[in-house]
Parts: structure tokens; sequence; C-alpha cells
């Protein structure tokens, strides 16, 4: 469930990638009511900021990195969120990529053809 602007607006999580300390990140793929895809990643500026696309805007980042110091500061803990909106097609590579083990990657490809018309509920831990 995410509020914005007061209004509470309800995802459907496809896929979680638990935090793990090799990947020092938790992600989600999860799909708004209006049907787009969107990855989210959680974890620290150390972490995340080095994977921000270029060309990312440089005052953005500038803003970010004094707020995040001046959290530090005070003794704060933060976390940096990221969100990338996906298709159905390169979220299909992506479990491809991610998915861990060749059972696991058995069982995805059953699943409708890879996420044709729509794309279907993905879940590589069920």
């Amino acid at each position: 469930m995410l509020s914005a602007l007061l209004s509470k607006v309800t995802h459907e999580v496809l896929v979680e990638l638990e935090f793990t300390s090799e990947r020092a990140r938790m992600s989600v793929v999860a799909r708004a009511p209006d049907g787009t895809i969107r990855l989210l990643c959680k974890g620290s500026d150390a972490v995340m900021l080095p994977r921000l696309r270029p060309g990312t805007d440089a005052e953005l980042l500038r803003d970010t990195d004094a707020n995040l110091h001046a959290f530090s500061v005070k003794g704060l803990r933060t976390l940096v969120i990221t969100s990338k909106v996906r298709s159905c097609v390169c979220l299909c590579r992506w479990m491809r990529m991610k998915t861990p083990t060749p059972l696991m990657r058995r069982e995805q490809a059953t699943q409708s053809s890879c996420m044709p018309s729509g794309c279907q509920r993905v879940n590589p831990h069920a």
C-alpha cells in the first residue's frame, strides 16, 4: 500500500528479492492499478547512488548528498529508494537472469509463456 497526496493506492507485488549481504539491497517488482510495472529498490546511499543512470540531474544529486550528510551528522540512518518503470518483456528477461536455480527457472518458464498479454503474476519463490 502506498499513500500519495492523502490517497491510498494498492500495488500488486509480483516479485520480491529479499535483502542479502551480497546484494546489500532489497528489491520489489510491483504493478500499479493502471498496469504500470515498476522496479523499486532500497539500500544504503553507498550501494544505491553509484547505480543511478548516467545523466541523472546533477543538482538533484548534490541536494540528495547534502541531505544525506545532514542526516548522518545528526546520527540518523538513511536508505535510498530508487524506482524504474519496466515493461513486461523486460521483466521477463530480468526474471530469467535473477531466478536462482534450474528448477525455479523451469517453473517460471511454464508460467504463461513468460507473461504475455498483461503480464501475469510471477513468483519465482512459490
